[in-house]
């Protein structure tokens, strides 16, 4: 009776330990209002969203295409507040989804807002409350994810979650401590009881040596081995974050960020055809025949633009290539480079800068693709960008802010498969309009996603 008192003591003692430590584990996480703390979940909910419809145009902090965004909520309670019924908060909301609503209707700041730009701003039908308060909300606190810090109303008020934080360390010491010495009083207890009983100590087999730890071990080394395994074939050719550099230091954060130049300038066949296309020297010198220094690099990496199409900089007339001699080439694009020898602000010209230029004279920009779809998958961009109303960033990320472009998506087919079922279908497009059986669809459904349409059928993309 006595030795199995001891054998259930020890089992009590060694549960009521573990349940006491997560019990005080949980119940002394810290908890605080919501109020003056920034959500940084829907910051992160409205950024994915903010990317994939808005960034093409727009920008928390400054004006591109369209205005700046920060503030936009505050902005609309001010010049338009309640207006036939509705409050200002419904007017933004229609505004975002479709600006010709709140035109329509004669909001007094729609109208004035509607001759910013001669750009026309897209509609966004499938944009759900829930998803524009979260955009509306990051546009607010973009920056709240860099900083990483609890933005509180009184700025100068001592951080609410340090005090917590130590009261809750303390705690857990305070507990491991408590839970020591009660195994050791426990230990001496059951020993003192055995000895008083008569019956001899019997060594307990260690734990490590159990059948049940040894099964245990061998489980989970095998689960994390087929984990391995799996992960990494279905990894196998992806290159999500691949990064490689060009020969042209060519910044997407200066041209289509600061600049806010239309990706479709550039990469024209992503309108028009099944593949986009790598910008020929001849668009590049739309701009640069007249634009020959950069703020970060100087005459250095538009020198290489100039060698490769054969134009001489210095007389801004293209080289008689047969007539023109190796050395006059190098003569040319070395007093053109020496042009940044009194620009402090440029990173001096090395021997191996000059040598990169020279050695692209007269040759095609041999560019390091990126995105690279396997030969068996069929994708057409001017199905997406025009029919679809794709932006770029859904699937290239936030490329305006890229100084070197990488993948930014997977471009898995599960990433795929999800977009096509989240998606929605814009039936005002001219191309659905005979679609009679889609707009009954909707009549019921409320909506049509890619999906609906025959997005996830496995001939769509694979023939």
């Amino acid at each position: 009776m006595t030795l199995n008192w001891i054998k259930a003591s020890k089992q009590l003692n060694i549960k009521g330990l573990i349940l006491l430590a997560l019990a005080v584990f949980s119940f002394t996480q810290p908890v605080f209002s919501q109020e003056g703390i920034i959500d940084t979940a829907l910051v992160i909910q409205g950024k994915e969203l903010f990317k994939g419809n808005c960034a093409a145009c727009h920008n928390a902090k400054k004006d591109m295409t369209g205005p700046k965004l920060e503030g936009v909520s505050a902005k609309w309670a001010t010049e338009v507040g309640d207006f036939e019924g509705k409050s200002s908060e419904e007017w933004l909301y229609d505004w975002i989804r479709n600006w010709k609503t709140p035109v329509d209707a004669g909001v007094p700041y729609a109208v004035e807002m509607q001759n910013y730009d001669p750009s026309v701003m897209q509609t966004n039908l499938g944009l759900a409350d829930e998803e524009i308060k979260a955009i509306l909300y990051y546009v607010d606190n973009s920056e709240a994810l860099n900083k990483q810090t609890v933005v509180v109303d009184n700025l100068d008020a001592e951080d609410p979650t340090s005090n917590i934080n130590w009261l809750l360390g303390f705690l857990i010491v305070a507990l491991l401590i408590a839970a020591l010495a009660l195994a050791k009083i426990t230990k001496t207890l059951n020993r003192a009881a055995v000895s008083k009983s008569g019956v001899a100590e019997t060594e307990g087999k260690p734990f490590f040596k159990s059948g049940f730890f040894k099964t245990l071990v061998t489980v989970i080394i095998a689960a994390l081995v087929i984990y391995l395994l799996a992960s990494q074939a279905i990894s196998l050719g992806r290159q999500q974050g691949y990064q490689p550099m060009q020969p042209i230091k060519y910044s997407h954060a200066l041209h289509a960020g600061e600049y806010a130049i239309d990706c479709k300038y550039c990469h024209t066949a992503a309108v028009e055809g099944k593949h986009s296309n790598i910008p020929s020297t001849n668009v590049c010198m739309n701009c640069h025949k007249m634009i020959q220094s950069g703020p970060k690099h100087g005459r250095k990496e538009i020198a290489k633009i100039y060698a490769a199409i054969g134009y001489n900089p210095l007389q801004g007339t293209y080289f008689d290539k047969e007539n023109t001699s190796a050395k006059e080439v190098e003569e040319v694009f070395t007093k053109f480079i020496d042009q940044d020898k009194d620009n402090k602000e440029i990173k001096a010209a090395t021997a191996q800068d000059y040598k990169n230029v020279i050695e692209m004279y007269d040759k095609p920009i041999e560019w390091v693709r990126i995105h690279n779809l396997p030969d068996h998958v069929y994708f057409n961009h001017a199905q997406h960008v025009n029919v679809g109303k794709v932006e770029c960033q859904t699937c290239h990320g936030n490329i305006q802010d890229m100084e070197v472009v990488e993948q930014h998506s997977p471009l898995s087919m599960g990433w795929c498969i999800n977009c096509h079922r989240n998606t929605e279908v814009d039936l005002g497009n001219e191309y659905y309009k005979d679609f009679d059986k889609l707009q009954k669809m909707k009549e019921l459904h409320n909506s049509v996603t890619v999906e609906d349409i025959g997005g996830t059928e496995c001939q769509k993309c694979h023939y």
